[in-house]
């Protein structure tokens, strides 16, 4: 049996110094493009992750990220990352902020009540938590 990953939630904000640096048209988000890397990197070491034990976060400035337009690099990343068992989740307070409601988002986007809540409450169950 291959080991298995430890949850961890991931913040995507897109508030560091290395995020704030959007990318150019058409590329994909540099916090979603590292939890990618990180799926990659627990394969090459033989860990499978457990569905549901990798959540990304989006919040603050990256939460168009998520938003269901055409012209949106983030879409297919996101689908690839929903498929590998990451679950992609937005602040309803950032979607608010963003003038953004349920049919604005990709497929299978999770609105949680805020980021500060999902965080708190799976710090409080042992989650590991990364900030982009």
């Amino acid at each position: 049996m291959a080991p298995r990953s430890s949850p961890i939630l991931i913040c995507v904000t897109g508030s560091s110094s290395a995020s704030r640096k959007q990318p150019p048209p058409g590329e994909v988000n540099r916090s979603l493009e590292k939890v990618a890397r990180y799926l990659n990197l627990l394969a090459s070491g033989g860990v499978l992750p457990e569905a549901a034990n990798i959540v990304a976060v989006v919040h603050g400035p990256a939460t168009p990220i998520v938003a269901n337009i055409s012209n949106n690099p983030n879409l297919s990343l996101i689908a690839a990352l929903q498929d590998a068992g990451v679950t992609i989740a937005i602040c309803s307070q950032a979607m608010h902020r963003a003038q953004l409601n349920a049919d604005d988002l990709a497929p299978n986007v999770r609105i949680d009540a805020s980021a500060l809540t999902t965080l708190t409450n799976l710090q409080l169950r042992g989650w590991a938590v990364v900030y982009d």
